[in-house]
C-alpha cells in the first residue's frame, strides 16, 4: 500500500528527498478525551486545497470540534474551479499541488476573488516561500508540521 501511494505520488518524477515512514499508538485514555471546541465556526466553509491524504486529514482533525463545513481540492486547477464556484470563508492553500501549484492557483483566485483569505500551509518552509507566498495575493502563511494553536490563531484573524 505505501509503495503504491508513494508511486502514485511520484507519478514520473524521480524521488528528490528521502522518505520516511513512522507509525505511533495512540494511549486508549487519549483515544476516550474529546477536546473542548476551540471556535465556533458552524456556519464557516473552508477549501482545503491538499494533495496529501495524511496532510488532509491532519488539518481536518485540527479543526474537529469547531463546527466548520470543510471541502477538500486535490489539485490547484481544481481548487480554482472551486472557489469560482461556491462561496469559502477561507482557503488552505498548499504550494506543492498537482496540475496547477500552489502559487498559480492562488494568484488565480486572488484574482477572481480577492477578498477570499487564502493562508498557504506548506513543509517548504523558508522567508523565500513566505515572501513569494505575500507577493501572489495570500493573506497568511504557516508551515508544517501546523503547530495547532498557531493554526487556529490565524484561521481565527479571518472565521472570527
Amino acid at each position: 500500500l505505501l509503495d503504491s501511494k508513494i508511486e502514485q505520488w511520484k507519478g514520473d518524477r524521480e524521488q528528490l528527498d528521502d522518505i520516511l515512514v513512522m507509525g505511533f499508538k495512540v494511549p486508549d485514555k487519549l483515544k476516550k478525551r474529546q477536546p473542548a471546541t476551540i471556535k465556533d465556526w458552524t456556519n464557516k466553509n473552508i477549501l482545503i486545497a491538499e494533495d496529501t491524504d495524511i496532510n488532509y486529514f491532519l488539518l481536518v482533525e485540527a479543526l474537529r470540534g469547531t463546527g466548520v463545513n470543510v471541502e477538500r481540492a486535490v489539485d490547484g486547477q481544481y481548487a480554482v474551479d472551486q472557489a469560482r464556484e461556491t462561496d469559502f470563508d477561507l482557503l488552505l492553500m498548499d504550494l506543492n499541488m498537482p496540475v496547477k501549484d500552489g502559487y498559480e492557483a492562488t494568484k488565480e483566485i486572488k484574482s477572481l476573488k480577492p477578498s477570499l483569505p487564502v493562508i498557504i500551509q506548506t513543509a517548504m518552509y523558508g522567508e523565500e516561500e513566505a515572501d513569494k507566498s505575500k507577493k501572489i495575493g495570500a493573506d497568511d502563511y504557516i508551515s508544517k508540521p501546523i503547530d495547532l494553536k498557531e493554526f487556529i490563531n490565524i484561521l481565527s484573524k479571518y472565521l472570527d
